[in-house]
């Protein structure tokens, strides 16, 4: 189980996860840290198609979402898209298709998303909610280094360490992240002393990571040694005491629900046209779908005489997919 659907079940109980949502799908876009800035603002500049030679493999992946969506949509579900990072990108060209390829764009009404770390300024949906940290690199490149109202402050912060210059080998200088309350402290190493002052741009954009705005710790590294995986987390350098800041989740659990509460209010895609027949054996129900009539279907059987909801073959309501980028910095010795 994922971060995302422990938090969902965490916030909802179990019985009521499974008759509401039920499931909660990832899909994910591998990439090598800084590396899936640059990608997401070449990304950002192919909204006319005109760089489709450099970025066919991003076409071919919203290709395969609105397949997804699709598919869920016309299941009777209603998606939630958490998009993290790039995945916004994505999540945005879906939305679009998803207009584009069902009559008069009625699967965009069925559709809703929650925008976290987004390399834009652009909504997803008109009204999107959205979560920043305020020293994110890469939402703070899309605002062009300003402080938009939505961005949380970060208690964990980029540390620019200030004294004597030195070749890295010989650098006696922490680690360049600390809580806020560490900045103007002075580190003493073995031969000299280092002042702890704002960085500026995190780079390589640490506290980018969908766990970290999830309230997990500030990861440094993986490694794997011998098939076993271990995780290298961040440290105050004052304190020794991990990096964590929770105030993003509630705010994303928050939007989360809310979203869920939207989707909830929107009526059924089918109504029930004619019921026809008159013994059990004959009888059947015309289905009619509100928006296409080529949705239209019938049910025969005995056993008919209910209410038709929006979840015609699955038990459960919605559907919610993290669509997120995966941060590959792993050290295999």
């Amino acid at each position: 189980m994922g971060i995302l659907e422990e938090s969902i079940v965490e916030k909802y109980n179990y019985n009521e996860f499974k008759r509401r949502i039920g499931e909660v799908g990832y899909s994910y876009n591998q990439t090598e840290g800084f590396w899936d800035v640059l990608e997401s603002f070449f990304q950002k500049a192919d909204w006319d198609g005109a760089l489709d030679f450099m970025f066919y493999k991003h076409h071919g992946d919203v290709r395969e979402h609105v397949a997804k969506y699709k598919n869920r949509i016309l299941q009777g579900h209603k998606v939630l898209v958490v998009a993290h990072s790039q995945g916004n990108l994505y999540a945005l060209d879906t939305y679009e298709k998803l207009g584009e390829e069902s009559k008069d764009g009625w699967m965009q009404d069925y559709f809703e998303a929650v925008s976290i770390a987004s390399p834009m300024t652009q909504d997803i949906k008109t009204g999107t909610p959205r979560i920043d940290w305020d020293n994110d690199l890469m939402p703070r490149m899309a605002s062009l280094g300003l402080t938009k109202s939505w961005m949380i402050p970060n208690d964990v912060r980029a540390i620019l360490w200030l004294g004597v210059i030195l070749p890295d080998i010989f650098d006696e200088r922490p680690d360049r992240y600390a809580y806020e309350h560490s900045l103007g402290k002075t580190y003493s190493s073995d031969h000299f002393d280092f002042i702890a002052t704002e960085g500026g741009i995190d780079f390589p954009a640490k506290v980018h990571a969908f766990e970290f705005y999830m309230g997990g710790a500030l990861l440094k590294k993986t490694i794997i040694i011998d098939g076993k995986t271990t995780k290298i987390y961040y440290q105050d350098p004052f304190d020794n005491k991990l990096l964590i800041d929770a105030s993003a989740r509630p705010e994303i659990m928050k939007a989360i629900d809310n979203q869920l509460v939207t989707l909830e209010k929107l009526p059924s895609q089918w109504d029930t046209k004619k019921r026809l027949g008159c013994t059990c054996k004959e009888k059947r129900i015309h289905i009619s779908h509100h928006h296409d009539d080529s949705l239209d279907y019938l049910i025969y059987g005995g056993y008919i005489d209910y209410a038709v909801d929006d979840r015609p073959n699955h038990p459960f309501e919605f559907s919610i997919i993290l669509l997120s980028s995966v941060v590959m910095e792993k050290y295999i010795v």
